[in-house]
């Protein structure tokens, strides 16, 4: 996650290390956004600290370990912005949690960040592994309160109006009726 662009910025990701999750992208992405010009030749995710150092952001990068669920939105609150730059992502609840929490999101434009991040209303969706695409669109969001401002509103609206538990099982149940051809008796158990 990404506060706005200053001398006291951080940098807080909610996630796991791994190499698809672009973790170094995140840091890489970080340094681009925040000091122009910067450049790293390192790319592997599971050395986000030895990358920090060498783009000189490791003050800024605080990795917390686990964080219980109910602090979680507190976390995605704290943050103007989500990053998301894993190369690969089925579904992607981060983004979506963040998203609930009023939270824009910047993501690649891979697997399930392809619906819930709707670019240019919820966020931005940009090429996958491209972090200079990442920077830059960090960047100009950074520097854009009102937009921030309406992208979090319209996040909440998503996550609410699509993705609720509700929703979610009355999908479902529409799904599993069309298959078994019990559609009227799953919608009325929704209901």
């Amino acid at each position: 996650m990404f506060a706005r662009p200053s001398a006291a910025a951080s940098s807080d990701n909610l996630g796991t290390l791994t190499l698809g999750s672009g973790q170094s992208t995140i840091t890489t992405g970080y340094t681009a956004a925040v000091f122009p010009g910067a450049t790293s030749k390192l790319t592997v995710a599971n050395l986000v600290r030895t990358l920090a150092g060498a783009t000189g952001v490791a003050d800024r990068l605080t990795l917390v370990g686990g964080v219980r669920r109910q602090e979680l939105p507190a976390w995605y609150r704290s943050a103007d912005v989500l990053a998301c730059p894993a190369w690969y992502e089925p579904f992607g609840l981060t983004p979506l949690e963040a998203m609930a929490c009023g939270v824009p999101v910047v993501a690649y434009a891979v697997g399930g960040f392809t619906d819930t991040v709707v670019d240019g209303v919820t966020g931005h969706l940009v090429s996958a592994r491209d972090h200079r695409a990442l920077a830059s669109t960090l960047r100009k969001l950074l520097h854009e309160p009102s937009r921030l401002m309406a992208y979090g509103t319209a996040a909440v609206d998503r996550a609410r109006s699509c993705y609720s538990w509700r929703r979610t099982a009355e999908q479902l149940g529409r799904l599993y009726g069309a298959v078994t051809g019990r559609e009227a008796l799953l919608s009325e158990a929704v209901a």
